[in-house]
């Protein structure tokens, strides 16, 4: 069963597709707002279309975030989790200190350890 990893940033999002791709998207610059929303929902569709895989494993909300942040990553993260509904794609959410605990060893590591951490996991390093 092919999984796909998202690890959703409005600046950075972090993509897994064991064994073959493991990254960090990131929106054109000066694309903002709503525009960068929509710019994230076109990627996103893109990747499911091509990859198509049979379930997304999401991390959660961070209720740590500064609450402008939150608010914006809230929206992100709803438009994503109707998109994946849309697609029929099922959804494991995963809290994000559990996952990066799990795969990094510790519940606060970056985007860029929990890539390389991922691509080791899966033999792409």
């Amino acid at each position: 069963m092919k999984i796909l990893a998202i690890d959703p940033s409005l600046n950075s999002t972090g993509i897994c597709y064991a064994p073959d791709a493991a990254c960090s998207v990131e929106p054109p610059k000066g694309v903002l707002g709503v525009h960068r929303l929509i710019w994230l929902r076109e990627y996103t569709l893109g990747l499911l279309s091509s990859l198509k895989p049979a379930m997304v494993a999401l991390e959660g909300y961070s209720y740590g975030s500064k609450a402008h942040s939150a608010i914006s990553l809230g929206e992100w993260g709803g438009m994503l989790r109707v998109l994946l509904h849309e697609q029929g794609i099922p959804v494991a959410l995963v809290p994000p200190k559990s996952l990066k605990q799990w795969l990094a060893g510790t519940g606060n590591a970056s985007k860029t350890v929990m890539v390389c951490q991922a691509a080791k996991r899966s033999g792409l390093d």
